[in-house]
């Protein structure tokens, strides 16, 4: 295999499961209050790096973190009954940049950073963006309708809120900058998922679904113009995809017809391949790997669709990670079983 090639970690779940509790959940089941989150470089060759870059204590940790920029959030509770606390932590130095109580009673269903640090915050019936400081910036009312978790663009200038029917998209002072009508609720309206921004910030791609019906959307994060609609090219069972690292490709894919590699440049498809079961994960490892796991397989394509490593797992209770290669061809590394490491 090229030096190019991706490296490709596949673990047991079980470890995972271990290693998250032990992580989160022992902490809270202890005397003292607290949950713990380590951050780590990425692993080198020949082995699996524990350098921790830093370790966060906060109170009971109530969601998974979240990543943006160079910070991460997470939503603490003091103890029962208490208030909730958006707390934003330096991802490098575990020192708490800023926190904010929410008001008592509210139901947060997510919220994203900023790569600054600003937050946006789905509540129900509503939505709240703060400054990297913890400041109220805008606060929107979408009652009854109970918003997805906004997403922020790549430049943090942009924030793109999800709603039963719709899509609007925010500038970071408040302004609604565009909006997709995706039909009325009442005769069953199409229910965006999963906004996801080219890597250049200059598309948004999501699956808007309905019962069986799944399509991708790709529009212009400008102006909100639809540059792509699935259904046209008779992808309408979409349930997954994936920019490629260069904003270039996006991987879906499509329960009718497989694994489907589109070029952005005129939405062509480039290759296809059947696959037996819906992928449990679906990603690039750089411009020119994807890797694919479904059902008990795990493969790993070049940029022409011709499968380069295929490993068939004893069972459907695995988890994948991967990322490029370091420092040379891959290598296969055993672990007692648990892990493989190409």
């Amino acid at each position: 295999m090229g030096q190019s090639r991706g490296g490709l970690i596949v673990a047991s779940r079980l470890l995972v499961a271990a290693l998250v509790a032990l992580a989160i959940l022992a902490p809270l089941a202890g005397p003292a209050v607290g949950a713990y989150l380590s951050t780590a470089p990425p692993p080198a060759r020949g082995g699996l790096s524990v350098e921790a870059l830093c370790s966060i204590e906060a109170h009971p940790v109530l969601s998974r973190p979240v990543w943006g920029g160079g910070y991460i959030g997470l939503l603490a509770q003091a103890g029962p009954g208490e208030a909730l606390a958006l707390e934003v932590y330096n991802a490098s130095t575990g020192a708490l940049a800023w926190r904010v109580m929410l008001k008592p009673g509210l139901q947060v269903e997510g919220f994203s950073l900023a790569p600054d640090g600003a937050a946006a915050v789905a509540l129900r019936g509503g939505v709240v963006v703060y400054a990297s400081g913890g400041r109220v910036l805008w606060s929107i009312n979408t009652s009854p309708a109970t918003p997805g978790v906004p997403v922020w663009g790549p430049r943090g200038s942009v924030v793109v809120v999800p709603l039963p029917g719709r899509v609007d998209a925010y500038s970071r002072a408040g302004g609604r900058l565009w909006s997709i009508d995706l039909g009325e609720p009442a005769v069953g309206s199409l229910t965006p998922e999963g906004p996801t921004w080219s890597p250049d910030g200059g598309l948004i791609a999501f699956r808007a679904s309905h019962g069986l019906l799944g399509v991708l959307l790709v529009v212009n994060a400008t102006t909100g113009r639809v540059v792509f609609d699935s259904s046209h090219a008779d992808l309408i069972g979409v349930r997954g995809y994936a920019w490629s690292p260069d904003g270039s490709m996006l991987a879906v894919y499509d329960s009718n017809e497989g694994l489907v590699v589109l070029s952005r440049g005129g939405w062509r498809a480039l290759w296809s391949r059947p696959l037996l079961a819906q992928p449990s994960y679906l990603a690039w490892v750089d411009g020119a790997h994807l890797v694919v796991a479904a059902g008990p397989g795990v493969s790993l394509y070049d940029s022409t669709g011709r499968i380069l490593l295929h490993l068939e797992m004893p069972g459907p209770d695995y988890a994948v990670a991967a990322g490029p290669a370091r420092g040379g061809p891959p290598r296969g590394e055993q672990d007692g079983g648990r892990s493989l490491r190409l």
